[in-house]
């Protein structure tokens, strides 16, 4: 894959995490997680996890938000005056 391309897309998908905070997540044997499907919205995820629930009912779901990630603050910059 081209390095441009593949900074691109952990771009892109950086972006499209902070759009869509809201996750609904599948419990997995050994405490892990797997995210289904992200949302703008709280209530577009509950609607779609109730959908979830009646195509696979022994599945367990949950609906998580995942804030966006901050970037650090700058260094402070000493001046010498």
């Amino acid at each position: 894959m081209n390095p441009r391309q593949n900074v691109l897309d952990r771009t892109t998908t950086a972006y499209r995490q902070q759009l869509y905070p809201w996750c609904i997540v599948q419990h997995l044997p050994n405490m892990q997680n797997h995210i289904v499907t992200r949302f703008r919205r709280r209530n577009d995820a509950d609607d779609h996890l109730r959908v979830l629930r009646q195509l696979a009912p022994r599945v367990q779901y949950a609906i998580v938000f995942e804030p966006p990630k901050s970037k650090p603050l700058p260094s402070p910059v000493s001046s010498d005056i």
